[in-house]
């Protein structure tokens, strides 16, 4: 699939681990839903995944597609936006606080399948 990713980090000069170009499509987990996204926005979060800056002792996972906010449609046709926090779905407070708090991307797949992932209806 086509994708805008970070190949590795490098903290002095960010845009030297950014790639434009083909990975590899992602597989679906049981469970989770295969989103087509029709849109996506970069920030400074993806300036700091290109820094390899992250607050989370595991590290970020390189190569890993950018962008953590999106919209798209379902294999069914169903509108939907992306909220990227991901989290410990017995978390009832501030998801700011939660200690299994992750950024979607940040966390490798087998992380994600634990972790709690909103999709709203548009």
């Amino acid at each position: 699939m086509f994708a805008v990713y970070a190949a590795h980090p490098n903290p002095d000069d960010p845009l030297a681990g950014l790639v434009v170009g083909e990975r590899p499509e992602p597989e679906t987990p049981e469970g989770w839903v295969r989103v087509k996204i029709s849109h996506a926005s970069l920030n400074r979060h993806d300036l700091f995944t290109l820094r390899g800056i992250t607050a989370h002792p595991e590290g970020i996972p390189f190569p890993m597609i950018l962008g953590n906010d999106g919209t798209g449609t379902l294999d069914n046709g169903t509108p939907i936006v992306i909220y990227p926090v991901t989290g410990d779905a017995q978390w009832r407070d501030d998801e700011t606080l939660d200690p299994d708090w992750h950024i979607l991307g940040e966390v490798s797949l087998s992380e994600a399948r634990k972790a709690r992932v909103a999709a709203l209806r548009c």
